[in-house]
């Protein structure tokens, strides 16, 4: 085992700004505190003076602020890390974190630097390149892809949430894992008078109600609801968190008339979505998706970690994005892009009671993604790497 064991953490954001990797870090970070001295370098200057701050330091946590939009970072990037000095340099990759289009090439020396010097690099990919559907596009993602080509050429092993993005670094790396993201929000173990009394308190009860989360576009969920309530007035549809299209969500609403089946609660603290996540029925969830199949849903979906981790069965569209983990009527229903059909299949899995079953068959995986799970695949993976390049 390897002696002062030490991990760096670099992410562009981290809490209390609220982004999905800055969150993933934090989260990380406070499991792999149970085996490692832990550092973390972000370029949020807010960091520095937060109540978050003192939480860390009880799990020996230190934050070390670094401007990544500075002229002489790479030189201040490669002295903070030589001052920390860990065994192991976990970089949370997102191009746009470190380049505003997406291509940082400046990384590359920094890691270059690094690995000579005994410092192993653990490179996570958020994601990878866009997609080359227009010319400007084309060029943007080529140069993407090269910046990260050369990145991981400095990195010893390569971590990523699915297997579509674990393919394109293949190409160019023999040591890419999968891991899938874990739940920003944190288990909570309700009782059912608990609920119960929370339902009656928010008129959930006796209500079907699915939950739709998360900053999109949920006009499909809504023509859903609207052919569901044709057949049966109980359900309600819960759209929770940040919204972009509220001005379209509320003409639909009005033009339809289905303000008694609505409910919109804008954005919530963890604590009160984890009840929304344990009362909900099923969550309906319809990503992008081109003519093509680009898109669908996808392990590196936040809103996904979130209802597995909480047991809640999964209406969602399939894609190339769509991991071979995600079985139909297993752990996930698969949705077609077509509303009627969507909304008949709803209410056949309450008549016959296949809801149920999913429920059951999605409690099995609850434990898949959570960060217990995801810190001991990492740290096996780890542990592999450090033995092979010290044998």
């Amino acid at each position: 085992m390897e002696e002062n064991k030490k991990i760096l953490f670099i992410t562009k954001n981290f809490p209390p700004i609220i982004d999905g990797v800055g969150d993933y870090t934090y989260h990380l970070s406070i499991e792999f505190s149970k085996q490692y001295k832990v550092d973390i370098i972000t370029h949020n200057p807010v960091a520095k003076e937060n109540e978050l701050i003192n939480e860390l330091k009880m799990y020996n946590i230190d934050v070390h602020y670094l401007n990544f939009e500075s002229k002489s970072k790479q030189n201040d990037l490669i002295s903070l890390v030589e001052q920390i000095s860990p065994n192991w340099l976990n970089l949370q990759y997102v191009g746009y974190s470190f380049h505003p289009y997406g291509f940082p090439f400046w990384l590359v020396n920094p890691l270059k630097h690094f690995k000579k010097n005994g410092i192993k690099v653990l490179l996570t990919v958020h994601e990878t390149y866009i997609r080359r559907n227009t010319f400007k596009n084309t060029l943007i993602s080529l140069l993407q892809q090269k910046s990260l080509t050369k990145i991981a050429k400095y990195s010893n092993v390569l971590i990523t949430s699915i297997e579509r993005y674990a393919q394109q670094l293949k190409k160019n790396h023999s040591n890419v894992h999968v891991i899938p993201i874990g739940s920003n929000i944190k288990p909570i173990k309700f009782s059912e008078d608990e609920i119960s009394f929370w339902k009656e308190q928010h008129e959930f009860s006796n209500k079907k109600n699915i939950l739709c989360f998360g900053n999109r576009n949920h006009l499909f969920a809504l023509s859903v609801l609207k052919e569901l309530i044709q057949k049966d007035e109980s359900f309600c549809l819960i759209i929770t968190g940040k919204q972009s299209h509220t001005i379209e969500h509320r003409k639909y609403i009005e033009a339809e008339h289905l303000q008694n089946h609505v409910v919109t609660t804008g954005i919530l603290e963890n604590n009160e979505l984890a009840k929304y996540l344990t009362a909900a029925d099923l969550l309906l969830l319809k990503e992008k998706l081109d003519l093509k199949g680009r898109g669908g849903v996808s392990g590196k979906s936040g809103v996904v970690a979130a209802a597995i981790t909480f047991g809640l069965p999964i209406f969602a569209n399939r894609g190339d994005m769509t991991d071979n983990f995600f079985k139909h009527n297993k752990n996930i229903f698969f949705i077609s892009d077509n509303a009627s059909q969507v909304a008949q299949d709803i209410l056949t899995s309450y008549k016959t009671g296949d809801l149920e079953i999913l429920k059951i068959e999605v409690q099995k995986f609850k434990h898949f993604n959570s960060w217990h799970t995801i810190v001991k695949k990492a740290e096996r993976i780890l542990k592999s790497c450090y033995y092979s390049s010290n044998a």
